[in-house]
């Protein structure tokens, strides 16, 4: 024990510094005036061994806190990779607005994901509703990008993708439903834009149902309106609205449709570019 003990001791060894100098015998830090060497007595021996000054401590905490800084900067990535299917979407944030869309609206999904902790809590998500083109999906990507800079995780998806994923899987169906709404953020692009069957139904309220049963956000977008929801006849679809205003809180979006504006934009550039007439 003895041996082990004085081994350990002396592996606290180093060379002192061209600034370093002694005091009672005991090295100093020539940099921040603290102790780099200790003395105490064990086992029946006085003991000098040598110790961290503050400023190497100060260097360690450094190079910990860079470390972790560049371990939840990968992580980050890695879950925003995972997250879009399009990684052009990577770039739709709060603060890249233009400010072209409905003000009001947006900054509800802004106050929404600023309070992303209580909504997880509360297993509370949002409807986007609204024409086609109005900004209801880039809304979406900027909540998706600002919990996932605070860490959580997400994925930004449609039930086409889903259904089309599901359809060619021969067995863990369920499993890879229940993996997708394990995220702490599920988004659901576009509904109603899959399929209009029996079947892409029934996966649309299996997705739906497995994320209420674990209790967690939901955000769908969809072009639908509230009475096209409220008023539809399907029985599968009256089901699967009636959820989704039980999950959500519905927030219409209005305005002018973003494609075709940026539709002008591109032909007034090349029609100036090509010399076209008109």
């Amino acid at each position: 024990m003895l041996e082990v003990f004085e081994e350990i001791v002396a592996g606290t060894h180093r060379d002192a510094g061209s600034e370093d100098y002694f005091v009672d015998g005991l090295l100093y830090c020539g940099k921040c005036r603290t102790p780099r060497q200790i003395r105490f007595e064990a086992v029946g021996r006085i003991h000098e061994p040598y110790i961290p000054c503050q400023c190497e401590l100060e260097q360690e905490r450094k190079i910990k806190e860079q470390q972790q800084a560049l371990e939840r900067s990968l992580k980050i990535a890695e879950i925003r990779r995972k997250c879009f299917i399009d990684h052009k979407l990577s770039e739709w944030t709060f603060a890249n607005d233009n400010h072209e869309g409905d003000a009001a609206v947006m900054d509800s999904v802004y106050q929404y994901a600023l309070n992303f902790p209580e909504m997880l809590r509360a297993g509370k998500g949002l409807l986007l509703y609204g024409a086609q083109g109005v900004g209801k999906s880039y809304a979406a990507a900027c909540a998706a990008n600002y919990v996932i800079d605070k860490g959580y995780t997400c994925v930004m998806t449609n039930f086409p993708r889903i259904i089309n994923i599901v359809s060619g899987m021969f067995q863990g169906k369920q499993e890879y439903i229940d993996e997708l709404c394990r995220n702490d953020l599920l988004i659901i692009d576009d509904l109603s834009s899959e399929r209009n069957t029996e079947y892409a139904d029934e996966i649309v309220m299996n997705v739906i149902d497995t994320r209420c049963t674990f209790g967690l956000p939901l955000i769908v977008t969809t072009n639908l309106t509230s009475a096209q929801m409220k008023g539809e006849e399907s029985v599968s679809k009256k089901r699967i609205y009636s959820r989704l205003y039980e999950m959500t809180i519905p927030l219409k979006y209005t305005g002018e449709d973003r494609r075709k504006s940026v539709m002008r934009d591109s032909y007034q550039k090349y029609k100036e570019l090509l010399h076209l007439p008109g």
